[in-house]
């Protein structure tokens, strides 16, 4: 028997004053018999239920209880709580229950009372109880029974030692299962319960738990009491039958399959009594289109899964520190504490993995798997782990919104899978999924879809940062298993699935044998879940050991992805290259032709994935992507505005593919002209379609009409971003952002996308410097100008760079076809539109070194063989089989020194073998493959080399058939010139072979270098090529003042002097003998007088080598370059503009691209030998007013560079610059030159 209290009342009416005291409580229990309704619910779209805000507490210890106890409690928690949230047990051992209970009360703002008696909380509510149902102790089965009748006919559970007790409380007993009128077997149980009650059962959700009561809660292998509350209140079947091995079991489980939706949620892991109970619980689900998932473990899940105070808090996304993932040579560890299967894992992390008391502050940054039903199921734990955590990442698992084994599902459960799991994603604010693939499926026949299918529709369905293949790692070659950079856009890792215990030495030992046993760099995420051994201080110190070891590095979530991500480190590439080269000063040439080397590398590995060698060349782009992030950060290390430590791993500012509710368009038009509807009635329409084609996802943008006018221009634009800026926020643009979409036009071009700006501006009509924007195959973005092709899919990008500083505050589509002729019907469907903070896909030119006014210096130009205009020398290489293209044999004639090695050439992915050899003996020097992907001609980088003069150099290839082939060349990679050889002292790493050495403690001039008035006006920076000298064991370094003197030769006056550190940020380690390119000031020279440098240097602290100085002209930034209008090979663009009546030349607007300052204006120009006038007009753009006219008189045979005059800018208005000059003048240039620094 077990223990009952026993209760008696005993009520004596003694006093009139007595009785108004009972009448008194007895209406306060009427009031809580009788709460505000409410109801569970289930948010539209999603397969969890939620309930009502709870506003107080009942709490009831029932740790220390019987069975019997709890089931009568945690049934009626089910009862009471269904309505609203008021009873809270306390169940767990290690008292994690009573550990939430306040962080809940902050989350959902309920206050509450502890009862000592938990019978208490029975006598409070027993009037919401509307029967009894007693289970058979000695049949387990009929625990699941039993709370399917509680939960539809809000009975309580009994057991019979308590019928007694219930009774005397005034509870009728319904129904006892000790006599339950079906055969004793548990498929002869379930089979009653799917005639007689499954239909009045909700069908929203199943179970599939264990069936026995326990005195340890939280057993694995039985029924956890935790879970009543919550079968009762949704009325939800616990499904306990073995699937895999009776087949009676398994068809009755597929019959209430098929009267479930799918993707009908499947919680816990007992569809089978195996030992592998649950990879075939997962599976078997999944095979039958179901939403397998581990359980919600915890007690409590009525108030859990209850509203919050306010909105859910999405999870942050953390930025990522890129100075941490340039280092090639390491093995970067993530350790990913996981089991997120289950919300049991996150309801214990504070006790087993977290401080007791606080999150950790003495280990790096951690990354937790959460589920993502937590959003509806345990929001006040999502709100802890948000509000509580500082440099915390969280991912989700086991494979999205369920515990997936995807391979198993169907293609098309897959496809409604992923997108039930990216809505999920977004509104928990997660951005990485490890899932699993492939181990479970031989359970239920194998798996329904490949491998390679089921990432092709993680990767288009999902906007995910990264994703773990967990068992992938296991079967991967040994070259692919320390990196797998993904398909598409989303980068996918290999992952070490491991169990963490107390002392774990077997993990550690793992993770030790990798250092050597496999090629670096190596990304491992560690997959580590705890057995219950370990503690806080098991997990720290095994933290602690990996940090100790020198050759390995801790990264969080997101420095791993983004460190393996091709677009991501392609982006910040590009962007840092361009800082370096336009903004920072002290930008070396040799680091940033390192650098630049890398990216382009990088670029055509990116661009040459096939889907045969995608791996390795996403592998190979994101590796020489660090390398370029390394290159430019370790030659700018003390520059800490220069160096971004915290950078989003997010590259859209907007996107949308017109999935679910992140679209908005408008139904009236913006406005329109001379259009019907399609087939000519009617109006034009915009929609969402789910109709074929679709390029991504179920969705895209419909948008057709006919044009039905021949005599006058026909438009039509709608918005498709909400104009109040309700949804869309504005985005202002910076350099590198871009408007991307994809496009599928049927009857005819004439439609695009357009951004409005917040100065009243359209992109489709905008012109700037570069005149009007264009896509990324230079083709207009007005909608008239488009030129797509028909009936496929078509990628169009749009590099707003030019805009900088303008804000985008909506965006809109139209058709448009700006004549008067044209008729018929349009019709396009849009998808994917982006746009996107940094540019990563557009095939764009690559950034590389300044070259000298030769580019193609050292080059074999004419390779001959088949006639080709586009070709530099008129015919280019080609060959219709293997064979060799190139054979080039300089002999000595290249000067010593390091060279980038282009390869000029064309054609559809294929390989140029190009080699470096010693003529003489045939030996291979130097591989320097390159893979050929464009349809134009294109300068593709194929390595760098260096070169010592002691060898007869040949160059030659052994090339795929169908490329063409123009030129190769070579360009050093110290070119800055013009320059100036110091020389003196045999250095054979010099690149002329001898270099100057300063060492004086006192200062002395070294070198006087006239320039004369061999430079067009303009501004320069001035480099030094060298090294130091020993100073101290194990570094090189140096004290050397280099002072400088900008002087005018003629007059011998100076005209500005700077003294400068040789070595403000490099030091080279001992026993190198690499230069490097320190920047050291910058001039401005008007082309007025003999320019001279000279320097009065000292070197008291060591001895300094220095190779070379040279000027780098860095007046591009200020220059209109190409006046187009008439060839001209003398003129830098191939044409000049040149008129035969007098009239306007150039038309320049400059917006408010300039700095505020003074500057020189210069035209380039010639005259034939006639004097002609030159008149040029500084404007206001905004009013048209002109507030300087420069004039001057000019004569010249050749193109000269023309001081015009001086104007003064204050950057208040937008600028515009134009002539009206005489006939007869051909004007190649015109540019600006600011005066002073």
């Amino acid at each position: 028997m077990y223990y009952i209290k026993k209760r008696s009342i005993k009520i004596q009416i003694v006093s009139i004053l007595l009785v108004s005291i009972l009448f008194v409580l007895a209406i306060m229990l009427t009031q809580i018999s009788k709460p505000a309704q409410a109801a569970v619910t289930y948010p539209t779209g999603f397969p969890f239920a939620t309930f009502d805000k709870p506003t107080h507490l009942h709490i009831g210890d029932i740790w220390a209880s019987n069975d019997a106890t709890m089931a009568l409690l945690t049934s009626l928690q089910g009862i009471v709580n269904k309505q609203q949230p008021e009873i809270y047990l306390i169940q767990e051992r290690w008292n994690q229950d009573a550990r939430w209970l306040n962080d809940l009360a902050k989350a959902h703002k309920f206050t509450y009372e502890w009862h000592n008696d938990p019978l208490d909380l029975f006598v409070l509510y027993k009037s919401r109880v509307q029967g009894a149902v007693v289970y058979d102790p000695n049949f387990n089965s009929s625990i699941i029974y039993a709370a399917a009748l509680a939960g539809v006919n809000n009975w309580v559970m009994v057991h019979p030692d308590m019928i007694s007790y219930v009774q005397s409380q005034g509870i009728t007993i319904q129904r006892d299962l000790r006599t339950p009128g079906w055969g004793g077997d548990k498929v002869s149980m379930y089979n009653d319960l799917y005639t007689n009650v499954w239909s009045s059962m909700s069908h929203n959700m199943l179970f599939s738990e264990g069936d026995q009561f326990t005195d340890q809660p939280y057993s694995y292998q039985t029924f956890p009491e935790q879970y009543i509350d919550y079968l009762v209140a949704t009325k939800t079947l616990n499904l306990r039958l073995d699937a895999q091995n009776d087949t009676s079991a398994r068809t009755l489980v597929e019959n209430i399959f098929a009267d479930t939706a799918p993707l009908t949620p499947v919680m816990g892991l007992y569809l089978s009594d195996s030992a592998d109970r649950e990879g075939y619980t997962v599976s078997f689900a999944d095979k039958n289109g179901k939403l397998a998932h581990g359980g919600l473990a915890p007690a409590n899940n009525t108030v859990l899964g209850s509203k919050i105070e306010g909105d859910v808090p999405p999870f942050p996304i953390r930025k990522v520190d890129l100075r941490k993932i340039t280092d090639n040579t390491k093995v970067y560890v993530t350790l990913n504490l996981t089991d997120g299967d289950t919300t049991w894992s996150p309801f214990v992390f504070r006790e087993r993995r977290w401080d007791p008391d606080k999150l950790h502050t003495d280990l790096p940054p951690q990354n937790w798997e959460m589920p993502l039903m937590f959003y509806d199921q345990a929001p006040g734990m999502q709100s802890f782990y948000v509000n509580s955590s500082s440099n915390e990442s969280f991912s989700t698992g086991l494979g999205g919104i369920g515990y997936a084994n995807p391979t198993v599902y169907s293609l098309n459960m897959l496809e409604q899978y992923t997108q039930l799991t990216e809505k999920s994603l977004k509104r928990s604010g997660i951005r990485f999924v490890d899932t699993t693939f492939g181990s479970f499926g031989s359970l239920v026949g194998g798996s329904q879809i490949t491998f390679n299918q089921t990432l092709d529709v993680y990767a288009k369905n999902l906007n995910i940062f990264g994703m773990v293949l967990g068992d992938y790692a296991t079967n991967a070659n040994s070259d692919d298993q320390y990196i797998f950079s993904g398909v598409q856009t989303t980068p996918f890792a290999l992952s070490h699935f491991g169990t963490f215990g107390h002392a774990d030495q077997g993990n550690l030992n793992w993770l030790a044998d990798k250092e050597n046993s496999l090629p670096k760099p190596q990304f491992w995420n560690m997959m580590m879940i705890n057995d219950g051994s370990a503690n806080y201080t098991d997990y720290t110190n095994f933290v602690k050991t990996i940090e100790s070891w020198p050759n390995y590095k801790l990264l969080t979530l997101g420095e791993h992805y983004a460190a393996i991500n091709p677009d991501f480190i392609l982006a910040q590439a590009r962007k840092f290259l361009i800082k370096a080269r336009t903004e920072i000063s002290g930008a070396g040439l040799y680091a940033l032709s390192l650098a630049s080397a890398s990216y382009t590398q990088a670029l055509d590995y990116y661009y040459g994935a096939t889907s045969l060698n995608a791996n390795t060349n996403y592998k190979l782009a994101a590796a020489n992507g660090r390398d370029t992030l390394g290159n430019i950060f370790n030659a700018y290390k003390d520059e800490s505005k220069y160096i971004d430590s915290e950078v989003s791993m997010e590259l859209n500012a907007y996107e949308t593919g017109w999935e679910s509710d992140d679209w908005w368009q408008s139904t009236t038009a913006l406005s329109s002209q001379g259009v019907s509807g399609y087939g000519g009635s009617g109006s034009p329409s915009i929609a969402v379609s789910n109709a074929s084609p679709v390029y991504h996802g179920q969705n895209s943008l419909l948008f057709e009409g006919s044009d039905v006018s021949s005599t006058s221009n026909s438009f039509i634009y709608y918005a498709i971003t909400d104009r109040n800026n309700t949804r869309f926020k504005p985005i202002t643009v910076t350099d590198g952002t871009t408007l991307s979409y994809w496009i599928y036009h049927t009857d005819n071009s004439h439609v695009a996308v357009d951004a409005h700006f917040t100065d009243n501006t359209y992109l489709k009509d905008i012109t700037t410097v570069n005149g009007y924007i264009k896509d990324q195959n230079n083709v207009r973005i007005h909608p008239s100008t488009r030129t797509d092709a028909l009936n496929q899919w078509v990628y169009v990008e749009v590099d707003l760079s030019d805009l900088n500083g303008k804000t985008i505050d909506y965006l809109s589509v139209g058709y448009d076809d700006d004549q008067f002729s044209e008729t018929g019907n349009f019709s396009a469907k849009i998808d994917d539109l982006k746009i996107s903070k940094i540019k990563t896909r557009t095939n764009e030119q690559y950034i590389r070194p300044k070259t000298n006014s030769n580019p193609l210096a050292y080059t074999s130009l004419d390779l001959g063989g088949t006639a080709d205009a586009a070709a530099l020398g008129g015919q280019a290489k080609t060959l219709s089989s293997t064979g060799s293209y190139i054979y080039w044999q300089p002999g000595t004639t290249i000067p010593s020194g390091e060279y980038n090695v282009y390869v000029r050439a064309k054609g559809s992915y294929g390989m140029i073998g190009l080699a470096m050899k010693n003529d003489t003996t045939g030996t291979v020097i130097n591989r320097l493959p390159v893979t050929v992907n464009s349809s134009n001609y294109k300068d593709y980088y194929a390595g760098t080399i260096r070169y010592d003069k002691s060898y007869n150099v040949r160059f030659d290839d052994w090339s795929a058939p169908g490329l063409w082939v123009d030129a190769i060349y070579l360009v050093p990679i110290w070119d800055g010139l013009p320059q100036l050889n110091l020389g003196g002292t045999t250095d054979t790493a010099a690149v002329n072979g001898d270099t100057k050495i300063f060492n004086e403690t006192t200062a002395v001039n070294h070198f006087t270098w006239n320039l004369g008035q061999t430079l067009k006006p303009g501004r320069y920076e001035i480099y030094s090529r060298a090294r130091g000298g020993t100073t101290v064991a194990g570094e090189r370094g140096t004290t050397t003042w280099l002072t400088l003197s900008q002087n005018n030769q003629t007059t011998s006056a100076t005209i500005k002097t700077w003294k400068s550190w040789l070595y403000p940020t490099i030091k080279i380690k001992w026993g190198e003998d690499r230069y490097s390119d320190i920047y050291m000031g910058t001039i401005d020279y008007d082309g007025t007088y003999n320019l001279q440098l000279s320097d009065l240097s000292s070197s008291p602290g060591a001895t300094t080598y220095i190779d070379l100085l040279y000027l780098v002209d860095v007046t591009e930034k200020y220059m209109q370059i190409d006046l187009q209008g008439t060839a001209d090979v003398t003129a830098k663009g191939g044409q000049a503009t040149t008129r035969t009546t007098t009239g306007i030349y150039s038309w320049w607007p400059l917006y408010k691209t300039l700095n505020p300052g003074t500057f020189n204006v210069y035209i380039r120009a010639k005259t034939g030998g006639a004097n002609k006038n030159i008149s040029l007009q500084q404007v206001n753009d905004n009013v048209n007013t002109p507030l300087r006219i420069l004039n001057t008189t000019i004569n010249s045979t050749e193109y000269k560079d023309f001081l015009i005059g001086k104007i003064n800018y204050d950057g208040s208005y937008d600028l515009r610059l134009s002539d009206w000059s005489d006939a007869g003048i051909s004007m190649d240039q015109v540019y600006l030159v600011p005066i002073g620094e």
